[in-house]
């Protein structure tokens, strides 16, 4: 088998090996998007739920409890998806994958929908209270102190470094900076 950078889990394969580790009844398995992580929608008879599943040579587990604990830590104050434990009583789970072991965490799919314009100032008025309520109840939740160690700290890294020994080697850099290739943001309408 050759190296490999990044693999794709078969949602079928996916959905039955979950269904045993979760002991849940998943009935199906979607994948959502797959950026720096894949995010999968699963259904069951009586909820839906997503799934992250992280990168391998990225976080570590425990790293990822920083993450779910924060989110039980903002549920006190805000609307946010629980994370529902393993059959074994964890929060994360790990998947034998290609390029390594990948962590994965599944929590309660949370409705909703994109906003679409006309865009008014009450959606930004809105927004903007829902992320100043975010900062203050994160405010007094720990920093993350990251574990020493090859992959904690160079995970992402390695992770690129891998990535750009792949590519060819680069022939012209660009000239354009991102001011002058998209400008600046400004507000068509005055503010009242």
């Amino acid at each position: 088998m050759i190296p490999t950078l990044r693999s794709l889990p078969d949602p079928l394969a996916l959905r039955n090996h979950l269904a045993g580790v979760y002991d849940l009844p998943f009935t199906t398995c979607t994948l959502l998007r797959s950026l720096v992580n894949d995010v999968y929608e699963l259904a069951a008879p009586d909820a839906r739920y997503v799934l992250k599943l992280y990168l391998a040579d990225g976080w570590e587990p425990a790293e990822i409890l920083w993450e779910t604990g924060l989110s039980a830590h903002l549920a006190a104050g805000l609307p946010v998806p629980l994370v529902h434990l393993l059959a074994d009583g964890n929060e994360v789970g790990m998947l034998d994958s290609a390029e390594g072991e990948r962590p994965f965490v599944l929590s309660g799919f949370v409705t909703g929908a994109k906003p679409r314009p006309p865009f008014t100032d009450d959606l930004y008025s809105g927004f903007g209270r829902l992320v100043a309520r975010f900062h203050a109840v994160a405010d007094t939740f720990p920093r993350r102190i990251r574990a020493a160690g090859p992959t904690s700290t160079g995970g992402w890294m390695n992770l690129w470094r891998r990535f750009a020994r792949s590519l060819p080697p680069r022939r012209k850099t660009c000239s354009w900076t991102w001011r002058t290739q998209y400008g600046t943001a400004s507000r068509s309408t005055p503010r009242s």
